[in-house]
């Protein structure tokens, strides 16, 4: 096999916090390997010349969220020709290994580029969490800080001002990952996600029980894509107003909103998402030195492993069961999974 000795990463899809470390942890005095970045993510590497890490100060780009290596969409990569058009690039600048952070999408074109030629791995990277094959992805507990915050707040106004309904609308594309995680570590009262049943009529019968025993106020955390209409289109916000809507002809009581959007993609991450994308850079330079590609770095009880990307980009991520099972028994969760 032909030594690694110049590696590209790319950052694709959607921005999250911490992905610098990453890049930093791919760094090493002890290596020959030669590593550099595009901007744009797969478009960037037709469109742009290599930004090589040695020029960098990766030192103190580790705690900003501004990225080193831009993002950006891509549909270079759906077509064969356009994937040719990418491999052709990287090998004329003597590049043989390809890493791509991102979620479900770029790991699709990954394993596609693999497939067609060049070596790619993959690092997880979406606030979403919803990842296949790793217990937690870059960016996700900064956004889950960003959020619980805002909880956090919205506890402080509605124990100042009290009988008031609560509604906070977070991203999770078609998973509830963070609504989950936030209802319960913001001590809200009922989390709303695409996973599980949502009549209208359930949800206000849950109302009524908790302004009865509480006789104060209710949080409620809703997901973007909890659509019963039609299917989530990514970036849609403002399905939480429908559904608020639908709350106040039920109760006659008036709904205070608070649609989140990208205010929790950004942000300079969190301590959690930095040792996270340090250990799974410098994981993903040490597997490619021992010849690995047609992976993705996932983590797995508190060390870094290797997923195949087939089984990455082929597989759902599950709700984690010990958090859904907390919020079922204390009725933060309301109806049935959904199959």
């Amino acid at each position: 096999m032909e030594p690694i000795k110049k590696v590209a990463v790319i950052t694709s899809g959607g921005d999250a916090p911490g992905i610098n470390s990453a890049l930093f942890g791919m760094i090493s005095k002890n290596t020959d390997i030669e590593i550099c970045g595009f901007n744009g993510g797969y478009d960037g590497i037709l469109n742009s010349e290599p930004i090589y890490f040695k020029d960098i100060n990766l030192r103190q780009a580790n705690v900003s969220g501004n990225y080193i290596l831009q993002t950006s969409r891509s549909t270079a990569p759906r077509t064969e020709e356009g994937r040719a058009k990418i491999i052709k690039r990287l090998k004329s600048l003597g590049i043989n290994t390809l890493i791509v952070c991102g979620g479900d999408g770029s790991f699709k074109a990954a394993e596609l580029l693999t497939e067609q030629g060049m070596p790619c791995l993959g690092i997880p990277l979406t606030i979403d969490n919803d990842i296949y094959g790793t217990e937690c992805t870059i960016g996700y507990n900064t956004a889950i800080k960003r959020v619980t915050d805002v909880l956090y707040s919205l506890h402080q106004t509605a124990h100042n001002m009290p009988g008031r309904i609560f509604m906070v609308e977070v991203f999770g594309g078609n998973s509830g990952h963070i609504a989950l995680a936030s209802v319960l570590a913001g001590g809200a009262d009922i989390a709303i996600i695409p996973e599980m049943t949502r009549r209208p009529e359930d949800i206000v019968n849950r109302i009524n029980e908790i302004l009865k025993s509480k006789n104060d106020y209710v949080i409620i955390v809703c997901s973007e894509s909890v659509y019963d209409t039609r299917d989530y289109i990514p970036g849609d916000q403002g399905i939480s107003l429908q559904i608020g809507k639908k709350i106040e002809e039920l109760t006659g009581m008036r709904v205070r909103h608070s649609v989140l959007g990208y205010f929790q993609r950004g942000g300079d991450p969190d301590p959690a998402d930095s040792l996270l994308a340090l250990q799974m850079g410098s994981f993903a330079i040490e597997s490619i030195k021992n010849g690995k590609s047609g992976y993705m770095v996932g983590w797995d009880r508190g060390r870094c492993v290797l997923v195949p990307l087939f089984k990455v980009v082929s597989n759902r991520k599950e709700l984690d069961n010990n958090l859904l099972k907390i919020a079922l028994e204390k009725g933060m969760i309301i109806g049935k999974k959904i199959k």
